[in-house]
């Protein structure tokens, strides 16, 4: 039977640093896959970028995105756009894995989806294993604050969302909790205890791939770390990330310890999640169109340099061709050096033409949401001038009839 592996978490350095790994060890992540971003991850993200898009659009229609510090109910997506989303991730698996026995699919978004991931791939007869990886919730907050402006608030509410709804779904299937720092410290040692406690094989032996993995995993792609002594400056979601963190770190490094009911039990002493995060919305939708206004700016500026590429390499082609035939008589290989490298950008180019799309999507649906809530602050605001407006009506006569009385 095809054995699939589930690989999330909060972190997508964290996430990416285990799929790289695997990807050194053989293994399969498909054949379209998000290009690397300089500044970014220019090691790869190692997500298929259809299915990612896929992640993107059912969220949004469920109002929703990896960053909304709201919980997800997956019970509650929109039933048209889950099954459209159910028949689309059915035809990718297709496509990439059809003829693989073991395969791996990784993606941030899988932490708010993976009920969603359980009964497809169940649907499908494909055995599930699941990667979960997580960091401490002081560098997720030092990281998302440098890169996306987030509050330690809102980053604090982003870790317990993701790690809360995965540590749910995956109860009682196949699964492995890494830390991030475990990955990078011993690599070869713990992606031996990840087949282990999931009864699999790489396609090659860690010890085998060794070298291949530590350059991968450099030192570099720590950077931010978080001390025991310190604490979350998490506001209102103190102390539940600390807490938490701590429960994954012991199950990450005992198998047998249970975990449900300690998460279960740290749950029953929070408050009432929709209550610490109503804050958020407004402030949310701003800095999601801000972010992705930037990226659109990078990605158009990307789109130009590939075109410019391609059209000077398309231009040098006919010269370079007619050289090599006067000067060596053999002019195939030349021919098929200069089509691949043509075939090659031009693959680039419409992979970031699809990816540019898929941002300007993004940014329109978040500015209809920052819309929708100033209307809705406005309206707000008209009521409590109202009932302050009444309230000194009130007030008035309530002055008056004193005054009569004292007459």
């Amino acid at each position: 039977m095809a054995q699939c592996l589930l690989i999330t978490g909060m972190h997508r350095s964290g996430t990416s640093a285990v799929a790289g790994a695997l990807d050194a060890l053989g293994v399969d992540f498909g054949d379209r896959l998000m290009p690397p971003r300089e500044g970014e991850n220019s090691r790869g993200y190692f997500e298929d970028l259809e299915i990612h898009k896929a992640h993107d659009r059912l969220l949004s229609d469920a109002g929703h995105s990896w960053d909304d510090p709201r919980a997800l109910d997956e019970s509650h997506l929109p039933e048209r756009s889950l099954g459209d989303f159910r028949e689309e991730i059915r035809r990718i698996l297709r496509d990439r894995f059809s003829t693989k026995t073991l395969w791996a699919i990784k993606d941030p978004r899988i932490c708010l989806l993976g009920a969603t991931w359980l009964e497809v791939l169940d649907d499908l007869g494909i055995e599930t294993r699941w990667v979960i990886v997580h960091r401490h919730p002081n560098e997720v907050a030092a990281s998302l604050a440098h890169r996306n402006g987030f509050s330690a608030e809102k980053s604090a509410a982003l870790w317990l969302n993701h790690n809360l709804a995965i540590e749910s779904s995956t109860r009682g299937v196949p699964r492995a909790f890494i830390t991030y720092d475990e990955l990078l410290d011993s690599p070869g040692d713990n992606l031996t205890r990840l087949a282990h406690e999931l009864d699999l094989s790489w396609p090659l032996a860690p010890d085998q791939a060794d070298a291949h993995v530590r350059d991968f995993l450099a030192p570099a792609l720590r950077n931010h770390t978080a001390y025991p002594e310190e604490k979350v400056r998490a506001g209102r979601f103190s102390p539940w990330p600390e807490r938490l963190h701590l429960l994954l770190l012991t199950a990450s490094r005992a198998r047998s310890t249970p975990l449900s009911d300690p998460v279960d039990n740290l749950v029953r002493g929070m408050p009432p999640f929709e209550d610490l995060v109503d804050p958020f919305p407004l402030e949310h939708n701003a800095q999601r169109a801000n972010l992705l206004e930037g990226e659109l700016a990078s990605l158009r500026d990307q789109l130009v340099s590939l075109s410019d590429q391609l059209v000077s390499l398309s231009d040098m082609t006919e010269d370079r061709l007619n050289a090599a035939e006067s000067v060596l008589g053999t002019d195939a290989q030349e021919k098929r050096d200069t089509a691949a490298a043509i075939t090659g950008l031009q693959e680039q180019l419409d992979e970031q033409s699809k990816w540019l799309r898929i941002q300007e999507d993004e940014i329109e649906t978040h500015k209809g949401a920052i819309k929708a809530l100033q209307e809705q602050l406005g309206e707000r605001t008209r009521w409590l001038q109202i009932q302050s407006e009444a309230i000194d009506r009130l007030l008035g006569e309530l002055e008056q009839l004193k005054k009569a009385s004292e007459c």
